[in-house]
């Protein structure tokens, strides 16, 4: 089940729960095409949330999560991922 969030996309029920907390803002189009979203925390910390419609287009942002994730693993200085979800890729 996905839940729609105040940003009109439709995303897990945990995450929807997370960032329906906070205060966002649309930062634009990244270059990847996709939409990409700023969650401030009260706590001061920033989340990014970079989405697409899902078709086989989708696939650059499930690779580019399965890069950062590694990269974020071996301790170099790329952001974390929380969450990687979408079609049959959740």
């Amino acid at each position: 089940m996905q839940t729609t969030t105040a940003t009109s996309l439709l995303l897990p029920p945990p995450l929807a729960a997370d960032l329906t907390k906070h205060s966002w803002s649309d930062v634009g189009t990244g270059e990847s095409g996709a939409t990409v979203l700023r969650f401030d925390r009260p706590n001061g910390t920033t989340v990014f949330l970079k989405s697409r419609p899902f078709d086989t287009a989708a696939r650059p942002l499930f690779d580019e999560g399965e890069r950062l994730g590694w990269m974020h693993a071996v301790g170099l200085p790329v952001p974390g991922i929380a969450s990687v979800a979408g079609g049959d890729h959740a």
